[in-house]
C-alpha cells in the first residue's frame, strides 16, 4: 500500500485501453538474440531471449506511439519446411 501525504498526487501510469497480440520470431545471432514482430516488421535484440522479447515489446510500443494504430493485426502463420539439398560430390 502506498501512503501519500495530503496534497500529493499518485504517479501517473500509462493507460492502455486494449492490447494487441503480435507473433515474435526469435533467432540466435552472434552472442545474443534478435526478436522480430512479423506482422509489423519491428525488431530488437538482447543478450538473452527474455531481454530480446522485453526490448521488442518496448520497440513495438514506441512504433505504435508514432505510427497509425492498425485496426486489426492478422496473425501470422508460422511453419517449418524441409528443403532437399543437392547430393555431395
Amino acid at each position: 500500500m502506498t501512503v501519500r501525504r495530503s496534497g500529493q498526487r499518485a504517479p501517473r501510469l500509462p493507460c492502455y485501453a486494449r492490447t494487441m497480440r503480435f507473433t515474435a520470431s526469435i533467432q540466435r545471432e552472434g552472442d545474443g538474440y534478435v526478436a522480430q514482430a512479423i506482422e509489423i516488421d519491428v525488431a530488437s535484440q538482447g543478450a538473452t531471449i527474455e531481454e530480446a522479447v522485453a526490448n521488442l515489446r518496448e520497440a513495438i510500443e514506441l512504433y505504435l506511439d508514432e505510427s497509425p494504430l492498425p485496426a486489426r493485426v492478422e496473425p501470422a502463420f508460422v511453419t517449418t519446411i524441409d528443403v532437399a539439398l543437392p547430393a555431395a560430390s
